[in-house]
């Protein structure tokens, strides 16, 4: 198996943050080297391609010292509103035009994007859109499934669950609670609801 991956589109965004961190005094080069391993801190020195891969357990290290250093006093808040922010700059880059277009409602609009975006961004996990079956309830919620997801850590789940409820958000008009759970070590449901 390859090693999990995620994309440079959304890798870059850590490293950048993490850059400025230091640029403004915000972590030390002490500090720095007790989070990251050599490896981890090679990538602080290239340039981070949108389309190259980068390990998962990389942009973990990176975003847990971001949590530690920026996250207080609501690391949870911290990492949804990273999300909110990561999501937003793809749908502003133009990658997500069909958002706009979808004609399957809110549900299907959020689905369509964030399983495309799971198979682009992740080199692992399989993202499955979930509707209820009748309608009343298919118009107030709808859930993803991810399998084969044991990669993604809890910071990284919080920063995806922030992403949803960005996009659900936008397609519903009007504001959506997302939640999301691990039953299994290797699977994840993240729940979208209309409030």
């Amino acid at each position: 198996m390859s090693v999990p991956s995620i994309k440079g589109v959304a890798f870059k965004g850590v490293v950048e943050d993490l850059e400025a961190l230091r640029a403004c005094g915000g972590v030390s080069d002490a500090e720095l080297g007790a989070a990251l391993s050599a490896a981890d801190r090679a990538y602080l020195e290239e340039q981070i391609s949108p389309g190259f891969w980068y390990p998962m357990e990389t942009y973990d290290r990176i975003l847990a010292l971001l949590v530690e250093k920026e996250g207080a006093p609501d690391g949870v808040a911290y990492l949804h509103a990273r999300g909110e922010r990561a999501m937003k700059r793809m749908l502003d880059m133009g990658l997500y035009r069909q958002f706009e277009t979808i004609e399957e409602g809110w549900g299907g609009r959020v689905g369509a994007v964030m399983t495309s975006l799971g198979d682009a961004v992740y080199n692992f996990a399989h993202w499955e859109f979930q509707r209820p079956d009748d309608e009343e309830s298919a118009a107030r919620q709808f859930a993803i499934e991810l399998r084969e997801a044991q990669a993604f850590s809890e910071n990284a789940l919080r920063t995806i669950e922030g992403a949803i409820a960005m996009l659900a958000a936008r397609a519903a008009n009007g504001p959506v609670d997302v939640t999301a759970e691990r039953p299994t070590r290797d699977r994840i449901r993240i729940e979208a609801k209309r409030r």
